[in-house]
């Protein structure tokens, strides 16, 4: 599993950057694979707490049932900076079942009445997408090859 603090740890300009972007807005877009394999978005919510990615979920929701089944998803930002000068930020990773008392430690709230599940993220990529002037900068990262960036005209 790659947690967040890995990648704060080994990237942590990068990582701090993103973790604006993302914190800029509270709703996110989560995309998710339905049974029949189509993707679907859904609106959510998502913290980073205890050097992990946290995603939380009402029961009985086809973002839940999607997840329990095919726990590879994507989440995007929700972008609100129009001009993109900070950036547009998104993930993928592997949906983990997360622990309620970990997440209730951690938040200091107590889970919603009639339930809730959580997740935490095991990364697989990260990737911000800003403009510079007249240039497109994209920043990326995965396990694998580590930070990379490149920019267009």
């Amino acid at each position: 599993m790659v947690r967040w603090k890995e990648l704060e740890d080994s990237e942590p300009e990068f990582a701090a950057r993103c973790r604006a972007v993302f914190d800029a807005g509270l709703h996110k877009v989560l995309a998710t694979l339905d049974a029949s394999g189509a993707p679907r978005v859904s609106g959510t919510e998502m913290d980073f707490l205890g050097g992990d990615v946290w995603l939380g979920s009402m029961p009985d929701s086809r973002k839940l049932a999607d997840l329990r089944r095919d726990p590879r998803l994507a989440v995007h930002c929700a972008t609100i900076d129009q001009a993109l000068s900070a950036g547009d930020a998104k993930l993928t990773g592997i949906a983990l079942p997360g622990d309620l008392d970990t997440w209730t430690e951690l938040t200091g709230k107590k889970v919603p009445p009639g339930g809730a599940a959580f997740f935490t993220i095991d990364l697989r990529s990260l990737t911000l997408t800003r403009v510079a002037g007249d240039r497109l900068v994209i920043e990326h990262w995965t396990p694998e090859a580590g930070y990379r960036k490149s920019d267009r005209a």
